[in-house]
């Protein structure tokens, strides 16, 4: 990975991390079918591989030619807290020709008995005032256990928009274990890349024994 992705994949980090607080408040709050179009046929003249985390619970496809694919040291990217407060770990990243685009795989436990409002709403505000980072909901389908959602984002540096499914699993100890893949790239390449990302996209699977 060149030395300036973790810079730029902190701030996308960041961004996941609010949205995904959103996601899981909706989910709780919004019971209803997804709503969204995925493609099953992968764009001619590309080849994808499968990505399978550690216990063999999710999978997803991703361009073979797309570099990275790591486990990703959350501690780069975010500080001790932050990783701690989430369990979050990062088994899968790579990265596009322009090492901006990106595909993720995120892994995290939030506490299903919170409620969120007040806290998002702070985060959204700091993520705005401290990182200038501005979040759009684009569309989005949510059901009892999984969310898709297109987003806009809008960074000092880059205007991204991504496609984003997350699934939640209730774990052992009371909280929400939540598998997140994010299909992220610049705003102005997303026409190009639509197809791509719904592919990727309805590729992620789920296998809970």
């Amino acid at each position: 990975m060149k030395p300036g992705s973790f810079k730029n994949f902190s701030i996308i980090l960041l961004i996941v991390l609010v949205l995904t607080s959103l996601v899981i408040y909706g989910v709780s709050r919004k019971k209803a079918g997804l709503s969204d179009q995925n493609s099953e046929t992968p764009a001619e003249n590309q080849t994808y591989m499968i990505f399978t985390t550690p216990d063999n619970k999710f999978s997803v496809a991703y361009p073979a030619s797309w570099l990275g694919g790591e486990m990703v040291d959350v501690t780069k990217v975010v500080s001790e807290k932050t990783a701690e407060k989430y369990n979050l770990t990062i088994p899968f990243l790579v990265f596009g020709p322009n090492q901006i685009n990106q595909v993720s795989v995120m892994i995290y436990s939030f506490d299903a008995q919170k409620t969120l409002p007040e806290i998002m709403e702070v985060q959204i505000k700091d993520l705005e005032e401290n990182e200038g980072i501005k979040a759009k909901v684009l569309s989005q389908g949510v059901g009892d256990k999984e969310a898709i959602v297109e987003m806009s984002y809008e960074t000092q540096k880059y205007n991204l928009r991504s496609k984003e499914r997350v699934f939640l699993t209730e774990s052992e100890n009371g909280t929400i274990k939540g598998y997140w893949v994010s299909f992220m790239v610049l705003e102005d390449e997303w026409e190009s890349y639509q197809d791509m990302a719904g592919y990727v996209i309805g590729s992620a699977k789920m296998d809970i024994q």
